[in-house]
């Protein structure tokens, strides 16, 4: 007695499982360029496709004592009040420092980098939000990373 044949369709949606799963996959490894990949995501499938997040880049000069990872009062509760909004909004946070500092004479241009990153989150949990809807990233920084000094990016996004 003969098989039944498999439908024709069945490779071909195979085929397209295995894109989407790598393309996740990849999306997954690029997780240190997350607002880039979904702006791009945006640009490709058009602008009916809304993504609510809300990003805010900041320069630690700005809201750090001077070579240091102590936030200034009017920065702190600024980061509170953020952390507050998230909270309510029923969003994430993602920290993200990105270069380092090398004018610095305490601590070395990665180690302030991370305290900066975690003196923001801690700010940000201040404001009410738990501690696991903070993420934290620090990216690999290489020979090149820091020629500008560190800027920290603070992206707001829907939880789940």
């Amino acid at each position: 007695m003969k098989a039944p044949a498999a439908p024709v369709w069945a490779l071909s949606f195979a085929d397209l499982l295995i894109l989407l799963l790598a393309f996740f996959v990849m999306l997954h490894a690029q997780s240190s360029h997350q607002a880039q990949i979904v702006q791009g995501i945006k640009q490709a499938l058009g602008s009916s496709v809304s993504i609510s997040s809300e990003s805010h880049d900041i320069d630690p000069k700005a809201i750090f004592e001077v070579n240091e990872a102590v936030l200034k009062p009017q920065a702190r509760a600024s980061l509170q009040a953020l952390g507050r909004r998230a909270a309510l909004g029923g969003r994430s946070v993602r920290v993200e420092s990105i270069g380092a500092d090398r004018n610095t004479s305490r601590f070395d241009g990665w180690e302030l980098a991370a305290a900066r990153a975690a003196a923001v989150a801690r700010a940000i949990q201040a404001g009410g939000l738990s501690e696991q809807r903070i993420l934290i990233s620090v990216p690999v920084m290489n020979g090149t990373a820091g020629r500008d000094g560190q800027r920290i990016a603070i992206d707001l996004v829907p939880h789940g």
